[in-house]
């Protein structure tokens, strides 16, 4: 170890502090006297006076710029006697102060805890501001000590994440384990004791506990919507510390249904009550790495109805026992120590809906039951034997490494292999994993393309068991259905089942429109370069013979074909000629928007009308028929998805058109006049009616006038729409719209 220049030469560097010390030693080898203490970086960061080699020793610690930064008393290993101060500095440094608020708030420079004769735990804690004033942890003045509240008791601010009025509380802390020991008392600003609590001194477990007939608390109600006079949903009260949380719920006559009481005696420690009947605890050590105290369920009368007992070594078991103690069911679980560090051990406990206490422990045992369930099947997938032609495929992967969205890695091949099951319940789980794991909101990674190449690659060996061969399609199709599916990774999916285009081309004929419909949109992605996909969709969306909702989503796939091939312009040439000789509507619509959207703004005016006149008579193509088209349209309801078709063309031809949609309006219930509304203010109110300084022109005239007549007939128009018109810069009242329609401006 290199050693500063400003360390004396003959300092020793000593790995355990990771510091350099020098000072003398008696005959028996202990330290003595005054020993100093440097820094790596070269500056005096300590000194201890040894004395007579007797503790307790005298403690200093330095800032970097030579101030002081903690003294107090060192009995040797965890141990202190008396008052250890903390002073923080004005310069970097490389000392420590206690984490927390106290750390963070400029307001705190001085910190003093007070160790028990034990020299382990402290029992009293204080902050003070530079100028030596007290404070509180987030450096807030303190209020005046009531005569009842004892000095060791420290002030807690009513904004402590923890609390929600502000209180005086005293315990005793064992930092090295991180619990609460012995006595803890709490008082309210009025010097009024709030509770008492005794805790375990070895394991901080509550032992005892007394709490004040009234405290304070904070209550929020929430109302059941469109209901007058109100009522009261669900009340919560939290309680003055915040460590209580009661829920109470009614049903919508003001009935009460149930009441649900969260406790946290400690941060270790969590009780929960239905209708005040203690049903869950749980109880953990500060060590989230270490096995739970205790966790149990309970039935109303006491008896244990679930509990969790460690093996010691990161697994253990849970066990659903009957009102008698009988056992009934148990269940191994291997990933405690995740469990234990999320704290999730109440995710048996039911949801407030639970109206009475049969039907919340009823609710607690089928929760377990169906964990139980899941458990198994779980188990089931994982015995499964893996066929050699499914392992030479996911050999290929790296499973640990791979880049996914949920969970682990390695249990992907387990729930692929669980695709080939006849065991529904073994399908119903991989495909839930499955999905969990390659895909989340729409996004896509590594895990979902070399999972979709190797289901795509197991087609083939499925000839003779149809319905695995469907189930594999149908997820195929899932996947080539994801709106971000074209990120790094896609193209190599691709070349790795081209060899299923043959394949495809017979399943997009056949006589099952949904498998037709699953092989023709995996076709527009597999089979996009090749010349027979494209011959081959032309002439399947003409077939007159077929439906016309199984025509439409060809000749979507069609459209979709030419816009990831880059091909507007052989779109154009074989979608222009067709929507002047196609006859029905909702072939038409579907010809109209690949038209408009490849039109680069200058979309024919036909184009535009159609688009325009379809949402001024929805009934032509709203029936049903376009949700059959969701892979294409997104999550928006038909007249959305056409609203923003109509972005890809230029105003002036919206303006011609949209004349229509004025004079519709008034024919319309309020929902859809909202969707029309819409179209109508982005035409004629966006960006060039600002920048033409709000020019009045006839066509602007007429719809400030239409909707100054449905304000008139009806106000709870404009009320309905008024955040839609001051958002377009029009007024929400009939008189001043009818002021701007006739205005020179």
């Amino acid at each position: 170890m290199e050693k500063h220049k400003n360390i004396p030469a003959g300092a020793i560097w000593y790995p355990e502090y990771k510091e350099w010390m020098l000072g003398e030693q008696n005959e028996a080898g202990e330290k003595t006297g005054i020993w100093e203490e440097w820094h790596i970086d070269g500056h005096l960061c300590g000194m201890v006076d040894y004395g007579n080699g007797q503790p307790p020793f005298p403690n200093k610690r330095f800032h970097p710029d030579g101030s002081l930064a903690q003294e107090g008393k060192w009995c040797g290993g965890q141990k202190w006697e008396g008052t250890y101060r903390w002073i923080k500095s004005e310069n970097p440094t490389t000392e420590l102060f206690p984490g927390g608020y106290a750390k963070e708030s400029p307001n705190v420079w001085i910190a003093e805890f007070d160790y028990t004769e034990e020299g382990i735990t402290y029992n009293a804690r204080r902050y003070f501001d530079r100028q030596n004033n007290p404070v509180s942890v987030r450096g807030t003045p303190l209020p005046e000590r009531p005569a009842s509240v004892p000095e060791r008791a420290y002030f807690v601010d009513k904004h402590d994440s923890l609390h929600i009025l502000a209180h005086w509380a005293m315990s005793e802390i064992d930092p090295w384990k991180d619990i609460c020991v012995g006595d803890y008392a709490e008082w309210d600003l009025n010097g009024n004791l709030l509770l008492k609590r005794v805790f375990n001194r070895n394991t901080g477990i509550l032992v005892e506990e007394d709490i004040a007939d009234v405290v304070p608390e904070q209550v929020i109600n929430y109302y059941y919507p469109h209901i007058e006079p109100p009522v009261i949903r669900c009340s919560r009260h939290y309680s003055y510390n915040g460590n209580v949380r009661k829920e109470i719920f009614f049903d919508e006559s003001g009935k009460l249904l149930c009441s649900i009481r969260n406790e946290s005696i400690t941060s270790h420690h969590k009780r929960w009550y239905y209708n005040d009947i203690l049903v869950y605890e749980a109880i953990q050590t500060a060590d989230r790495t270490k096995p739970p105290v205790s966790v149990r369920y309970f039935y109303p009368g006491g008896a244990t109805l679930i509990d969790y007992i460690s093996n010691g070594d990161g697994s253990g078991t849970w066990r659903l026992y009957d009102e008698a103690g009988r056992e009934l069911l148990n269940m191994p679980r291997a990933d405690e120590a995740l469990v234990n560090e999320l704290n999730r051990w109440g995710y048996y406990l039911p949801k407030s809906e639970q109206t009475t206490v049969a039907t919340c422990w009823d609710a607690i045992a089928q929760n377990f039951r169906e964990e139980h369930r899941r458990y198994f099947i779980e188990e089931k997938k994982n015995a499964l034997p893996v066929p050699d032609f499914l392992q030479e495929e996911l050999n290929k992967v790296d499973w640990e490494n791979i880049e996914k969205a949920w969970g682990k890695n390695k249990e992907l091949p387990a729930g692929i292999n669980g695709l080939l099951s006849a065991d529904e319940d073994v399908i119903a789980a991989s495909t839930e994993h499955i999905w969990w794991s390659i895909e989340c909101q729409g996004e896509v990674y590594a895990a979902t393309y070399a999972t979709a190449t190797i289901i795509g690659r197991m087609l083939p060996f499925y000839k003779q068991e149809p319905v695995v061969e469907q189930r594999l399609l149908a997820f195929l199709y899932k996947v080539m259905t994801l709106p971000s599916l074209r990120r790094p990774g896609y193209y190599e999916m691709l070349s790795s089942l081209e060899f299923l285009i043959p394949e495809l081309l017979l399943w997009a004929r056949d006589a099952d429109p949904v498998t037709a419909r699953q092989a023709q949109h995996i076709l527009i992605h597999v089979g996009k370069d090749s010349p027979e996909t494209e011959v081959f969709l032309q002439q399947e969306w003409q077939h007159t013979e077929y439906s016309q909702i199984r025509r439409g989503y060809t000749l979507f796939c069609l459209g979709r074909f030419y816009e990831l091939a880059d091909e507007n312009e052989k779109m154009e040439a074989h979608f222009s000629p067709a929507f002047l000789t196609e006859t029905d509507p909702f072939l038409r619509i579907i010809l109209a928007i690949f038209l408009v959207k490849a039109s680069d703004d200058d979309a024919q005016d036909n184009w535009v009308a159609e688009i325009i006149n379809t949402l001024v008579n929805p009934d032509v193509v709203m029936d049903g028929r376009f949700d059959s088209m969701q892979p294409f349209t997104g999550e928006d309801d038909t007249p959305e998805y056409l609203l923003k078709m109509l972005d890809y063309t230029n105003p002036a031809a919206l303006t011609k058109n949209i004349g229509s949609i004025i004079m519709a309006l008034p024919s319309f219930e309020l929902y859809y006049q909202n969707t029309l509304l819409l179209a109508i203010c982005c035409v004629l109110f966006g960006d060039e009616y600002a920048t033409a300084q709000k020019k009045i022109t006839p066509l602007r005239k007429n719809a400030l006038l239409t909707l100054a007549d449905l304000g008139e007939k009806d106000p709870d128009f404009l009320k309905h729409h008024s955040n839609m018109l001051l958002q377009y810069g029009l007024p929400d009242d009939a008189e001043q719209l009818r002021q701007l329609a006739n205005s020179d401006c």
